[in-house]
């Protein structure tokens, strides 16, 4: 479903946007409620994973033309895990540290470097599509079982109670262990 000109290319500009005013939300707020912080942390969330979605697709689409897919995957897998080093020795050390509003505006910054590399993308204008063709199909993608459920094995796969931030909080709070 292309939104303007492009089928990836504003949805990112979108997304991107979206997910760093949800950050910069979080940083300019006082008084953190639980509803306040759910909707957005499921904000950021989803709106940093449709950017993700959006980044493989375009990832994709010009390896296959530069046959370089390969290449590309390898750089998004190896900076992925470098950032989990670092953002899990760094991020321990800003809990310590940082007061909670820096840090959210630390994280704001990061999807406008997203939204700001997302005008190099060389994508294509494409026709406008009808926009009832294009609504029928997605309600088509909906009403497929295969769809669900590829949907929940994908959530069933990545759900563990075990790690992340229960696990943080455990070895903070029951363990006695350092955030750093």
């Amino acid at each position: 479903l292309p939104l303007g000109k492009y089928r990836r290319k504003s949805y990112l500009h979108l997304f991107a946007l979206a997910t760093s005013l949800s950050w910069f939300a979080l940083a300019l707020a006082h008084n953190y409620t639980y509803a306040f912080l759910l909707f957005l942390f499921l904000a950021s969330n989803l709106c940093l994973s449709f950017c993700d979605v959006l980044c493989d697709g375009v990832m994709v689409e010009q390896g296959k033309e530069k046959e370089k897919t390969g290449y590309y995957q390898a750089a998004q897998i190896g900076t992925l895990y470098f950032t989990l080093l670092a953002t899990g020795i760094g991020g321990g050390y800003l809990a310590q540290y940082v007061p909670a509003s820096w840090i959210f505006a630390l994280t704001a910054i990061f999807p406008l470097l997203i939204f700001a590399t997302s005008f190099l993308i060389e994508e294509p204008a494409i026709p406008t599509l009808p926009r009832k063709l294009a609504l029928r199909s997605l309600a088509h993608l909906f009403k497929m079982p295969g769809f669900w459920i590829l949907g929940l094995i994908i959530f069933l796969i990545n759900f563990s109670p075990y790690r992340g931030t229960a696990l943080f909080y455990f070895q903070n709070d029951s363990l006695g262990f350092s955030k750093v």
